[in-house]
């Protein structure tokens, strides 16, 4: 009787798991994510998010603070070769550089040892959803009632909207701070490890433009303004790392790191040229952000595991356009 009573409870369970199994969505791939960021039109040989930018050059110099904290060859004390790029979000490469929305900084750290360390950043201190699937719902949204709906959905996005509305567009890419909005794991040569979330803050000061002052400037103001302050001497960020406390997610660039933090000064970048004829050394480079160098570990946010196969994907069609 036993058995006959745990064998109908069984098949119950496994009746009820299948019915949910059909009934739940199927996860957003990063095909999914690709193919919406084109349903705003394809544009060969460009790369699907961040189409628009410029290409940038520097060196990267380490404090002896930053070698305490990770064994990365970017932090070993020698100056190292950086590749940058200052890009508008979005996929289209005639975006309007006097638009609000969130401007991007990816770098290549590239030392002599040719172990080369990513780093993709937003000028937005905080992302706007936890997860992959809240990223492809905000690349969907393409009406205000529609973005409203999402607001709704994901009040956590209230930060990310309001910095917007205030900072939507900067004076310059050099007057911005850039963020890496999710954690990462440093490891010493002692094997001791720490979370950190880093950010690279503007020496020349952080200088947004009002709405007025916004419309007045040119759709492509961005990189000749760059290109102008470069000719009067080098723009320079610190690269300053957060180290996370017991309470911090390590797992969800929504959620900001709030309260007193330890904060280490990690070196300094120095930027000293700029592409001005569309063929950068920026051009070709994947600046997938979990391609990270010994003594740097990505954590496992999902937003930031999924943007390596999105990059990939982004990576193989515009090369394989061109």
């Amino acid at each position: 009787m036993k058995l006959a009573t745990l064998a109908l409870a069984l098949l119950a369970s496994l009746a009820t798991d299948a019915a949910f199994a059909q009934a739940a969505p199927d996860p957003v791939t990063p095909v999914d994510v690709i193919n919406a960021m084109e349903s705003n039109g394809v544009h060969p040989g460009y790369r699907r998010n961040h189409s628009k930018g410029l290409c940038v050059a520097g060196e990267f110099k380490p404090t002896a603070e930053a070698k305490k904290l990770s064994a990365s060859n970017i932090f070993a004390g020698s100056p190292v070769k950086v590749v940058g790029r200052f890009s508008d979000a979005g996929g289209n490469p005639q975006f309007a550089d006097n638009t609000p929305d969130p401007r991007g900084f990816a770098l290549q750290f590239q030392p002599a040892d040719g172990s080369t360390t990513n780093m993709s950043m937003l000028d937005v201190p905080v992302f706007p959803v936890p997860t992959p699937e809240g990223f492809y719902q905000l690349m969907t949204v393409k009406s205000p009632d529609a973005l409203a709906a999402f607001k709704q959905k994901y009040p956590r996005s209230a930060p990310f909207f309001a910095f917007l509305g205030k900072n939507g567009v900067p004076e310059s890419f050099a007057t911005a701070d850039y963020h890496s909005l999710s954690a990462f794991k440093l490891t010493n040569d002692q094997g001791k490890s720490q979370f950190v979330r880093w950010n690279f803050l503007s020496k020349q000061g952080v200088h947004f433009l009002s709405a007025d002052e916004a419309k007045a400037k040119s759709p492509d103001f961005l990189a000749q303004a760059l290109q102008d302050e470069l000719k009067k001497g080098p723009q320079v960020w610190v690269m300053r790392a957060t180290l996370a406390n017991s309470h911090d997610s390590l797992v969800d660039p929504s959620m900001p790191w709030t309260g007193p933090h330890r904060l280490v000064s990690l070196g300094t970048l120095t930027i000293t040229q700029a592409d001005t004829d569309g063929s950068g050394a920026c051009n070709p480079i994947n600046f997938d952000p979990t391609n990270v160098a010994k003594g740097i570990e990505p954590s496992d946010d999902p937003v930031l595991k999924f943007r390596s196969p999105a990059y990939a994907i982004s990576f193989g069609k515009r090369t394989a356009e061109k």
